[in-house]
């Protein structure tokens, strides 16, 4: 979908990977040219050397797969940014479980691990239709498949295949895009950076590609022809930057689809697409969420209503845009039908460009339904402009196109009031004399014509839903990834702020001769530590809740391993380490009795970390009768693999391990280990993913947790957990850090039964199951699971039975 941007501010150019089908019968002489390139020129065998034959004196290639193997090879050089293409004939028909590709890769060496992958994958059939899949991995393990029914017969002929793909924003050169890839890294996603190779290959993909139909080797060979082997790309860290303008993929003409081409795109997507990742991996993926934010399909009545000026609102596009007018009679307004307590709001805006639009406003705020005087509210204002002058944007805070424009810190531990009430989207067209230095507008360039779109909203009402739950982390704009800019987001925001800001209230000591606001002390004290996320969040203080840093010792303190302990960053993250000597670990101040508990941690880097244990649990403590929850993180020998432990103890009886092996490599980045329990269920998450369950049934005899517990964190020798390793001390001091000491628990009075109530968000009806998104979830990443107490040699636990 087309992108459209402010006429006031190009800030930032968003970037698209583009993979395009082209279909073509007839060349013209300089892709004849082209084709003359032979495959020596560019690449090399990478496997399969004996099912590998060149034919046409290099300009065409046969790879073949039987049951010894398949065949690939690869560039010789890696690409920082570029158009590449080519020409591919499949298999012919009867190669179920078949897999044909094309496709950049930052790991030509076809090692594990988090890397950047640009995919194209051709799954065999018994015939029409046949399968394409496209992924795309950037710095991670990919899983953002898409899958389409070509409209051709791709084993008859040869047909081309391309990707154009730069750091700017891409353009489909060529016939037909079949999928759009953007750069959104300013909204915090991710995308593909590293130096690619390009590559082309044929294997055996019957685990995945084929529904579970072997391949049929009766029918082997299978063999696939390519062709076209020059490559438009630029060499990555060569002398000239792969962003030049000096390569045609990179200027200003394939930063956006066409109309044309995005006309095709749609139409091919509507037609032949069937499987898109974002239908069900959308929490997972923060380009998926960005997308449902932009997505232009929601018609304007279904969650705003007119409020004045009905008669000069227009609504167009069957409801996706409104057209608003000002004149001498009336301006106009509209709003949502709800208020929000928090969220991520977006308006698409086009405002009057009238040569003379002096005392015009044109606004999109939040704004709560109190008193004028003791009202909470958040204000874009577009002041319109005398001929020849530039426009004005006044804000009260926060981004344009994807470009950080203003950030207000929730300070509200310093005095610094913070917005607190729920509040209404709004939006109008209006006359303002003060808004253009007191100029009268003038009337007879009326109309004044704004237009809207983007109707979409992505908030928490607090009528719909508890207040608390508005600022749980199940709402993807409270996660801690948004409570600080990124560096690229700060960058961002420090250049706009140098070239574009005219007025700043923190600089204004005549509006404030008795001295400044708070914020703004605090700011220039250099006390603002990357400023709160870009995004327009409204996060109170609720019930423990914090919408702010939430620092280790309000929550926590150190129980053993003083001199092991470290507090980072005012402690914001806190350090264990772990030698020959001692390791460490914290404990929360107070017991809960129902919540969901997280924690981000890191785990300790190093090349041996054999039974080196990192941890975090829920415990009451009370050895050896103690209810326990248990996140094990388990260390390795080199080369092997890290493990996922979580257990649950009731009464002090344990034995109920499950253990995974990591889908991520938990040592480069932070992740979040999370804990849902309520009086139904106890369900253990990473980043999101339910990985484990454990139902309350009492009522069959299965014993429940049932005594108030505190959290813990910890870092030791764990001798148990590498077989047959010893842990390396030469590798010490062993380190560990943890993040997010928010805690959403309740703390019972009484007793833990103080804590089942319908007042705490997790305790609704709706955290007593797994929704069917979180289902899909869960049985996607059990695959992981290589070890279960329930399958094991053991007495069987009476929850075996019912727990499934």
């Amino acid at each position: 979908m087309i992108t459209w941007h402010s006429l006031l501010f190009l800030l930032v150019l968003v970037v698209l990977v583009v993979l395009v089908v082209l279909v073509v019968r007839k060349h013209d002489v300089g892709e004849a040219a082209e084709d003359d390139v032979s495959f020596d020129q560019n690449y090399v065998v990478r496997y399969g050397n004996d099912h590998f034959l060149k034919l046409n004196q290099g300009r065409d290639v046969q790879i073949s797969l039987d049951q010894t193997t398949g065949s690939g090879f690869n560039s010789k050089n890696g690409y920082g940014s570029g158009f590449f293409e080519m020409k591919l004939k499949l298999p012919s028909s009867h190669s179920p479980g078949v897999v044909t590709t094309f496709y950049l890769t930052s790991h030509p060496d076809n090692k594990p691990g988090n890397h950047d992958e640009l995919d194209f994958e051709f799954l065999g059939t018994d015939g029409p239709n046949y399968t394409l899949q496209t992924n795309i991995f950037a710095n991670d393990n990919g899983e953002r498949e898409q899958r389409l029914h070509l409209r051709f017969d791709p084993t008859e002929d040869f047909h081309n295949y391309g990707i154009l793909w730069n750091y700017r924003q891409v353009f489909c050169g060529y016939n037909i895009p079949i999928r759009v890839f953007k750069n959104n890294t300013m909204l915090g996603a991710r995308y593909p950076e590293l130096k690619m190779f390009v590559e082309g290959s044929i294997w055996n993909g019957e685990s995945w590609a084929s529904h579970g139909r072997k391949v049929n080797w009766s029918q082997s060979p299978f063999q696939a022809h390519y062709q076209k082997f020059n490559i438009n790309g630029r060499q990555f860290g060569a002398k000239c930057s792969s962003q030049s303008h000096n390569y045609w993929w990179n200027d200003k003409d394939y930063w956006e689809l066409t109309a044309e081409q995005q006309r095709s795109y749609e139409n091919v997507t509507q037609k032949y697409l069937f499987y898109d990742y974002c239908s069900l991996r959308r929490e997972k993926f923060k380009e998926c969420q960005i997308f449902a934010a932009e997505n232009d399909d929601i018609a304007f009545d279904k969650n705003y209503e007119f409020i004045w000026g009905n008669d000069h609102i227009l609504s167009l596009n069957q409801g996706r845009e409104l057209q608003l007018t000002l004149d001498n009679r009336s301006g106009c307004k509209f709003a949502s039908y709800l208020n929000y307590s928090s969220g991520f709001f977006h308006m698409r805006m086009k405002i009057p460009g009238n040569n003379n639009t002096a005392g015009v406003v044109t606004s999109f705020y939040l704004m709560s339904k109190a008193s004028a005087s003791q009202h909470d509210e958040l204000d874009f204002e577009f002041l319109g402009n005398i001929e020849g002058q530039q426009i004005t944007l006044q804000t009260n805070v926060f981004f344009i196109d994807d470009t950080p424009i203003r950030v207000f810190k929730n300070y509200t531990n310093y005095g610094v009031p913070y917005p607190t009430q729920p509040m209404r989207i709004e939006a109008a067209l209006w006359t303002a004399d003060w808004a253009t230095f007191g100029h009268k507008i003038n009337w007879t360039y009326a109309p004044f014509v704004a237009h809207c779109q983007g109707f979409d909203i992505s908030g928490c009402s607090a009528q719909n839903s508890d207040v608390e739950e508005c600022y749980s982390s199940n709402h993807w704009w409270n996660n801690m990834e948004y409570w600080n800019l990124n560096s690229t987001q700060q960058k961002a925001y420090e250049n706009v702020r140098k070239k574009y800001m005219n007025y700043d209230y923190c600089d204004d000591k005549a509006k404030y001769p008795s001295g400044l606001p708070r914020e703004c002390v605090i700011q220039k004290n250099g006390r603002l530590h990357n400023v709160l996320g870009f995004l327009v969040l409204i996060l109170q203080l609720v019930g423990g809740m914090l919408a702010r840093d939430i620092f280790y010792d309000e929550n926590y303190e150190v129980n053993w391993g003083f001199d092991h302990f470290k507090s980072l960053y005012r402690g914001r993250e806190v350090e264990l380490s772990l030698d020959n000597s001692s390791g460490a670990g914290f404990i929360s101040k107070l017991s809960y009795g129902s919540g969901f508990f997280h924690m981000r941690i890191r785990l300790p880097e190093a090349w041996n970390t054999a039974d080196v244990c990192t941890t975090f649990y829920l415990t009451s403590g009370d050895e050896p009768h103690q209810d326990e929850l248990d996140f094990e993180l388990l260390g390795s020998k080199p080369g092997g693999e890290k493990f996922l432990l979580t257990n649950v103890f009731i009464d002090g009886q344990g034995g109920r391990e499950e253990t995974m092996t990591f889908w991520f490599d938990p040592t480069t980045e932070y992740h979040d280990y999370q804990i849902l329990w309520n009086h139904h269920q106890i369900v253990f998450y990473v980043d999101k993913f339910p990985i484990r369950i454990f139902k309350n049934n009492k009522k069959f005899g299965v014993p429940y947790i049932s005594k108030p517990m505190k959290i813990q964190a910890s870092l030791w020798n764990a001798e148990w957990a590498t077989r047959d390793a010893d842990i390396d001390w030469r590798y010490a001091p062993f380190k560990a850090h943890y993040e997010g000491f928010d805690v959403n628990g309740c703390t019972p009075q009484n007793s833990i039964k103080d804590c089942y109530g319908h007042r705490y968000w997790w305790n609704s009806r709706k955290h007593w199951e797994l929704d069917s998104n979180e289902r899909q979830k869960y049985e996607d990443i059990r695959r992981f699971l290589v070890y279960d107490y329930c399958s094991a040699g053991f007495p069987r636990k009476p929850e075996c039975d019912l727990n499934g």
